[in-house]
């Protein structure tokens, strides 16, 4: 018998699979919730080693799954998990890529771009902080209070953290002449 998890489902019931053995559940899980976390991870940055990042983050989810305090949603708690590995990624790597305005092409023709890649160009600007905080929020839908617990900050420095990776984003994508 097999449960399609949601992430709504019951933790008691997915640990009691976990340690019951059924590798089903884990499937489950992970399909579940894998585009999710790759889109996250992808967002933050992590591209060249993106799939081993996605499979450490449901890896160490599931191994700690008997940690899970359900204080918090357990997608919020897959997303934190994320978040650190795409730390552990950038530091261990030093592959984390970040441009500066004046880095940005002078003559770029919006024509040529889709806002996507604009705005995907634009990201390179920040810092991971920025970025993380930027994408969580704005795109992940995650309020202030959720992020910092998240990125294990104040809510003050989240907040002055998403205000300045929008005047950064809003710069490079005027200066990429992306009109907002």
């Amino acid at each position: 018998m097999s449960l399609v998890i949601t992430v709504e489902r019951d933790v008691d019931s997915l640990l009691d699979q976990r340690t019951d053995g059924e590798f089903s559940s884990f499937r489950d899980f992970y399909q579940d919730n894998h585009d999710r976390i790759r889109k996250v991870l992808f967002r933050f940055g992590v591209v060249g080693d993106l799939d081993d990042v996605v499979q450490n983050t449901f890896v160490k989810a599931w191994a700690n799954l008997a940690k899970f305090k359900k204080q918090s949603n357990i997608k919020t708690w897959l997303v934190k998990i994320a978040i650190n590995e795409a730390h552990n990624y950038f530091y261990k790597t030093a592959k984390y890529q970040q441009v500066g305005l004046n880095e940005l092409p002078e003559n770029f023709e919006h024509s040529k771009f889709e806002d996507r890649e604009a705005v995907s160009i634009a990201l390179q600007t920040l810092s991971l902080n920025h970025r993380m905080v930027l994408v969580l929020n704005v795109i992940e839908g995650h309020t202030l209070d959720e992020i910092s617990v998240l990125m294990k900050v104040p809510v003050g420095t989240t907040k002055s953290r998403l205000n300045r990776a929008k005047e950064k984003m809003q710069q490079a994508l005027e200066k990429l002449g992306v009109c907002l």
